[in-house]
């Protein structure tokens, strides 16, 4: 049985040695920039240099959060902001953009780099698409079982690691907008404000139905250890040094237990109500380790206001390192001082001449109390041994000189092998291609559909050039809807199959068997995560593929990386028009209608208010500001789509649109009746507002985007 690496979080440095100390292998922590967290209080760059140096002499590890979406104008700043980590041996960067992979790539060869949870990695495709850029290790969805963990590995080319405790977010981590969209605080930039954790009405019924209960995999740990994962991760970067080491130290006991054969089967009660102790708000549960979803994995209702806590036991003590000394001071002859640590590091430093004693020689005991002062050292002193002559004189400024030149340079030593020497800063050109915009007059626009009809309803507009239709709807009707792909192929325009924005390996051995009947019915694909990407990549390249806004480009280092795979991508939905300026949209569409995915789930709304026929459907629900947002459930992938309560619009901006240069204009059609949608062409032929209300509608991002 493996034991995996115990990954800690910590959001200050006091966290960073609490944790340390209760028994981590390795610790994750974010500096004062880009970090998924952004309101934790997070590290100073010496804080940040001061814990690693701590963690690396308990043979323990660092890695730093890197994890958030980046602007083009912030992602050359990385250089700068890592050089001083990567020089004193940071073990490894956890981020989410694929630009930014890339770019420490090219900047940081010899660093290690982890793929976030916030990139929805959730198979092997995915695996192969990080594993082929370079990368050590790749974060796991929270929502795939045990036993597509354990098939993963077996398969998985790089490193797998996963959550064992800590919060559980409704949406698939990196696929949300709600709280982006509602108040312009998004969670890829880490300044999520959690509006899922409110209160919501569904048929005259009131609770958190888009809050979950806390995972807490300790009941489970013995099967995640036989599903081979190489690193088992708590939540909490929020939280404080108590919570943080006394989770870390529980699993520890578990983790220590496994490993020496010791394990009693399952967890002590009392270990399990420590956990409860140390923090329990919405209660707990093992998550989706055994289970797709259901109404058992939602909050306790009515919900705790304040969390619980166990009185602050974290060891915050600086441990000082053992070593050991020896003296050596014969007349006539330089003082010698030598330092180990009994792990094979050890140096002998040299100071001045031992002279005859004239009036007061220098005694044995008289040396070792001058030694034995570490001072602001990170050394405690595990042996003292002195050979001296008698009669012999030092200074005690000679003495002190000489322990502190030797502590010195050991620490020195210890620190050498992490030491790495600063790469020169290169400057990374992009493709010509991408780099000069192309002036287009007049973009054609795309639309997608949630139904049939809807997609009939748009065949006597030439201005639509292609149509989306999602691989659900298509194989809900497969004679009706060939019968439609034909009819749109005569109206001389593409028809492309909308792919699941959930592709795990289930769906995936579908796809295989059902790929000859799409490749014949559509001429290309669109994709909405790495996954479906590489899949069609390595084993269909014949067909166009088109990546959605859920690929995510929000710099030209990620659309550079994504146009090898893709022939056009969609515009980041988090940026503004004056960001999406600075871009270079040639090759890319742009969302102008329709409602947003706020949310890609794995719970389903249908099941836990007992509605699931698994045939699909759509419901609605009201939130705490009696907004009404719709749910779509898609059985064949088997997770919801939560859209947002107001239409985007941009009919009446047709100017601005335009001085972006963008490759076609993408109408989304998801709740609309068929008879609404010649009135969504007009608007937008005409430049006119699609309603007099502008209450009616959003701008989206277009004006304000996310900070």
């Amino acid at each position: 049985m493996k034991i995996p690496e115990l990954l800690a979080p910590a959001g200050d440095y006091q966290t960073l040695i609490a944790v340390c100390n209760a028994g981590a292998d390795a610790v994750y922590a974010a500096g004062n920039l880009y970090g998924a967290r952004a309101y934790a209080p997070n590290f100073s760059e010496e804080e940040l240099l001061s814990g690693m140096e701590y963690l690396h002499m308990q043979d323990k590890k660092l890695y730093l959060t890197v994890n958030t979406l980046l602007k083009d104008r912030e992602i050359d700043s990385l250089y700068a902001y890592l050089l001083p980590l990567y020089r004193e041996g940071l073990d490894a960067v956890i981020v989410q953009d694929a630009g930014v992979f890339t770019y420490l790539r090219d900047q940081f060869p010899h660093l290690p780099v982890h793929v976030s949870t916030q990139a929805a990695v959730m198979g092997e495709d995915g695996l192969r698409f990080f594993a082929e850029l370079g990368a050590k290790r790749v974060v796991l969805p929270r929502e795939l079982s045990l036993e597509e963990i354990s098939a993963l590995k077996e398969k998985s080319p790089v490193e797998l690691e996963i959550f064992a405790h800590g919060a559980l977010c409704y949406c698939y981590s990196g696929l949300c907008f709600y709280s982006s969209l509602i108040g312009g605080r998004s969670g890829n930039r880490g300044k999520c404000a959690q509006p899922c954790r409110l209160e919501c009405t569904i048929d005259g019924r009131k609770r958190d139905w888009l809050s979950l209960k806390d995972l807490s995999a300790l009941p489970v740990l013995e099967n995640i250890c036989q599903a081979g994962v190489d690193s088992i991760k708590i939540e909490g970067r929020m939280k404080q040094a108590a919570y943080a080491a006394g989770v870390t130290r529980i699993y520890r006991k578990y983790l220590d237990m496994l490993q020496d054969g010791r394990y009693p089967g399952k967890p002590a009660a009392e270990d399990l109500l420590a956990l409860e102790q140390l923090y329990r708000r919405r209660g707990f549960d093992t998550g989706y380790f055994y289970r797709h979803n259901g109404p058992e994995m939602l909050s306790d209702s009515p919900r705790k206001t304040a969390e619980t806590r166990c009185p602050d036991a974290a060891d915050l003590t600086i441990h000082k390192r053992p070593v050991q000394l020896t003296g050596r001071f014969i007349k006539g002859q330089p003082a010698a001082l030598h330092v180990a640590n009994g792990r094979g590091v050890g140096i002998t430093v040299y100071g001045a001449v031992c002279a005859p004693a004239k009036n007061q020689p220098l005694s044995i005991s008289q040396i070792r109390e001058k030694l034995q002062k570490t001072g602001d050292f990170p050394y405690r002193l595990d042996s003292v041994e002195i050979e001296a002559d008698p009669n012999i004189f030092l200074t005690v400024a000679a003495l002190n000189a000489l322990r502190r030149d030797a502590l010195q340079q050991f620490r020195a030593a210890e620190e050498k092998p992490f030491f790495r020497s600063a790469p020169e800063k290169k400057d990374i050109p992009f493709d010509t291609e991408l780099s000069v915009l192309k002036e287009l007059s007049n973009p054609g626009f795309t639309a997608s559909v949630l139904s049939i009809a809807q997609a009939e309803a748009l065949l006597a507009f030439p201005q639509i050039t292609r149509i989306y239709l999602p691989l659900d709807l298509f194989l809900q009707d497969r004679t009706r809807a060939d019968r439609l792909c034909a009819s749109i192929r005569k109206q001389h325009k593409e028809v492309f199959c909308a792919l699941p924005a959930v592709f795990r390996d289930s769906l995936r051995n579908q796809l295989q068997t059902l790929y000859p009947v799409l490749d014949e019915a559509f001429d290309g694909f669109l994709v909405k995560n790495t996954d479906e990407l590489m899949f069609l990549h390595v084993f269909h390249p014949e067909k166009p593929c088109i990546a959605d806004f859920t690929v995510y480009c929000m710099n030209r280092a990620a659309q550079r990386l994504f146009r090898k795979y893709c022939s056009t991508l969609t515009a980041p939905i988090e940026l503004n028009r004056h960001e999406l300026k600075q871009m270079d949209l040639s090759a890319s569409e742009l969302v102008v209608y329709g409602r947003y995915p706020m949310m890609y789930t794995a719970n389903c709304l249908l099941k836990n208010t007992d509605r699931c026929r698994k045939n699909g459907g759509m419901l609605s629900f009201r939130d705490r500001k009696n907004m009404k947002l719709y749910v779509k459930a898609d059985c064949l992938a088997c997770y919801n789509t939560i859209y947002n309560a107001k239409i985007l619009s941009l009919s009446d901006r047709l100017g601005q649109l335009q001085a972006l240069h963008a490759a076609s204009y993408r109408l989304v059609f998801t709740t609309e009746a068929p008879a609404e949608i010649p009135a969504v062409l007009d608007a937008f032929a005409k430049g006119t507002a699609i309603s007099k209300n502008p209450q009616d509608y959003t701008r989206g991002h277009f004006d304000r985007g996310v900070e």
